[in-house]
């Protein structure tokens, strides 16, 4: 894929935006110090915005740092020399309305001024499907998925709310809080259809015995309301109504703690590990590849 970078150089007289009288020529390198244009090549002055705006664009390979020296004999200008480093601009975009506003601000930046009328007649020529509004279909190249598309891909980041901030699932990792009610979903598991138990356990080392978990809960295909639920939280026996798993489906579960128990996480120094297990058929199986669990502690410890 080529790749354009602009090059834009300001030359100003006593101060102020001015040609100077032996038209300035430019040589380009890149970071390793290739020559990528040759000393004495001609630059485009830019008149429209003020006469000491001047620029190359330069095409070539993605990846690059080009460097770009401007320099004119005219030795009564502020600096006859002039250095700047090339931006970037994605294939297809070069000499379009984004590619121009990328030089109005490097310029500008670089206290050369700029016509005010020049300016708007370039920036006048954003492409918008509505007034005034910027959405990705004005964007060079346009399209962009649509809602049902995101919805239907694999994977998915949301937008949560405060209500449902209380826990999340990015990828394999979970992140949840101490001292707030845990709840969050796992996807995507291992088809554990005809399961007779299904564990959820988290521990900072995973040789750890189960009873030094930071959590375990079980549930069991014929319920047993005496022993499912929450089993270990952060080392200790716990009250196994105060956490449950419910199966959603052959390939999801829900997690929930209540934050009476989770009060008494520790908030952890490093992700800590977890699985999910499932016996099935006889077999105990993992049903989850597992990933990085993380507990962050929270300023109210209040829980009721």
């Amino acid at each position: 894929m080529t790749t354009s970078y602009i090059i834009p150089f300001q030359f100003t007289k006593a101060g102020s935006a001015a040609a100077p009288s032996v038209a300035p020529t430019v040589t380009v390198v890149d970071q390793a110090n290739n020559v990528l244009v040759s000393a004495g090549t001609a630059l485009t002055q830019l008149s429209a915005l003020n006469t000491g705006a001047y620029v190359y664009v330069y095409s070539g390979a993605d990846g690059l740092v080009v460097l770009g020296t401007a320099v004119t004999t005219d030795l009564t200008m502020d600096a006859p020399l002039l250095s700047a480093v090339g931006t970037k601009v994605s294939s297809g975009q070069t000499g379009d309305a984004y590619a121009e506003a990328v030089l109005i601000y490097n310029i500008i930046k670089s206290g050369g001024g700029g016509d005010a009328a020049a300016i708007k007649t370039i920036t006048d020529q954003f492409r918008f499907t509505v007034a005034n509004q910027v959405d990705a279909n004005a964007l060079s190249g346009g399209g962009g998925a649509t809602a049902a598309q995101v919805w239907a891909y694999a994977t998915r980041t949301l937008t949560q709310g405060a209500a449902s901030v209380i826990s999340a699932v990015t990828g394999t990792s979970i992140s949840v809080y101490d001292a707030t009610d845990i709840n969050f979903t796992l996807t995507g598991l291992t088809d554990f259809t005809g399961y007779t138990k299904l564990w959820f356990t988290a521990k900072n080392d995973m040789r750890d015995a189960d009873s030094k978990a930071l959590l375990q809960l079980v549930v069991s295909n014929a319920p047993v309301p005496a022993t499912d639920g929450l089993l270990v939280l952060q080392g200790g026996a716990q009250t196994n109504t105060n956490g449950s798993i419910t199966v959603l489906s052959t390939t999801s579960i829900q997690v929930k703690v209540k934050a009476v128990a989770a009060q008494n996480l520790i908030p952890t120094s490093y992700p800590a590990s977890y699985d999910v297990k499932a016996l099935v058929s006889g077999n105990v199986v993992p049903i989850s590849e597992g990933g990085s669990f993380t507990i962050t502690g929270v300023v109210t410890g209040a829980v009721s």
